[in-house]
C-alpha cells in the first residue's frame, strides 16, 4: 500500500538525515513530528508531479547550507523512487526542517 511505502521511505529519509548530520532524531519530539508529516506531503506532491513554491528559497540557500546539502540528498533519493526532478524550491522547504532538528541537536 501507498501508507506503507511512504512509511518505509521516510524511516530512510530520516536515516539519510541522522548519518549526515552525525546525530540521533529524537522520535518523540515535535519537530520530528513535523518533519515526517512535511515528507509525508513531499511524497504526495512528488507522487502527482505537483511541487510548490518558496519564496525563502535565496535566504535558506544562503544561511543554511549543511541543511540545504542534506536536503539535497533526500530530494535525490525522492526523485530516484518517484522518477521525477524535485525542484529546489521544495527544497528549501525541507531544509527548513532540517535545519529545526539540526539546532535542536546541538543545545544538548
Amino acid at each position: 500500500s501507498k501508507t506503507v511505502r511512504y512509511a518505509n521511505m521516510i524511516e530512510d529519509m530520516v536515516e539519510i538525515i541522522e548519518k549526515m548530520l552525525q546525530i540521533k532524531i529524537n522520535k518523540e519530539d515535535i519537530n520530528y513530528g513535523r518533519l515526517v508529516v512535511h515528507l509525508r506531503f513531499v511524497l504526495e506532491r512528488a507522487d502527482k508531479g505537483n511541487f510548490i513554491k518558496n519564496p525563502l528559497l535565496k535566504s535558506v540557500k544562503r544561511n543554511f547550507k549543511k541543511s540545504f546539502q542534506v536536503a539535497g540528498k533526500i530530494c535525490k533519493y525522492i526523485e530516484e523512487k518517484f522518477n521525477v526532478k524535485v525542484p529546489e524550491d521544495e527544497l528549501a522547504y525541507i531544509a527548513l526542517h532540517i535545519e529545526r532538528i539540526k539546532e535542536e541537536n546541538q543545545q544538548k
